[in-house]
């Protein structure tokens, strides 16, 4: 892996294992807004992508009202439980603490929102980033991933080719590459897509924890 000036982490199977908590709240929200979801199908491969995604991706985006009261109920719930199921993968605890030696910019770009992330940051002391981009940073517009590395390259003056995205997912990637940036693929996450993101990422990222 050669030397970055940047590293832009996911949070969520990356930095950490927060996958029950989201899970359960998500599976309590459908409920809680009357619709019907298998159990089963609310699994790892959901993570990663923005809460509306998510309910695109479950087929329930179609009633512009029962996505929003999917999506509200989720931000209640989870807000209120976000802190309580998110945990240190032990890889990443150590190669941040190494990081912080070299005197290398490190950001946070996550598709968890504001409430939840901040939950978890002030829980698990979280000090070390010069910034953390979630999906409503600002009030008059919502980013997705892409949109958010490409707001901390442009704010920062950063070099994309000394800038590195590492996450779990097929988001992460195309965060990457469409910002030129190389890749770190977080196999001991969440990814249903593992065998193409470590064939085309630039180097793994952590151990592989099966």
């Amino acid at each position: 892996m050669k030397n970055y000036s940047t590293y832009i982490f996911d949070m969520d199977g990356t930095l950490l294992d927060t996958a029950p908590g989201i899970l359960d709240s998500l599976h309590s929200a459908i409920i809680d807004s009357g619709a019907s979801v298998p159990r089963e199908k609310i699994n790892n491969g959901l993570i990663g992508f923005s809460i509306s995604e998510i309910v695109d991706l479950l087929g329930l985006g179609d009633d512009a009202e029962r996505k929003n009261a999917i999506i509200a109920n989720f931000r209640r719930i989870y807000d209120a439980y976000a802190a309580d199921g998110a945990n240190w993968y032990d890889f990443s605890r150590r190669f941040i603490d190494r990081l912080r030696g070299q005197g290398t910019q490190i950001f946070i770009a996550t598709n968890k929102p504001c409430r939840a992330t901040t939950a978890i940051v002030e829980r698990l002391g979280i000090d070390f980033v010069t910034d953390i981009y979630f999906p409503d940073k600002y009030s008059d517009k919502t980013l997705k991933k892409t949109e958010m590395v490409a707001e901390i390259i442009k704010k920062y003056g950063l070099n994309p080719a000394e800038t590195v995205v590492i996450g779990d997912t097929d988001v992460d990637f195309n965060a990457a590459r469409e910002n030129g940036c190389d890749f770190g693929f977080a196999r001991h996450g969440y990814s249903l897509n593992a065998e193409f993101l470590e064939k085309n990422s630039d180097f793994v990222y952590g151990e592989l924890t099966k």
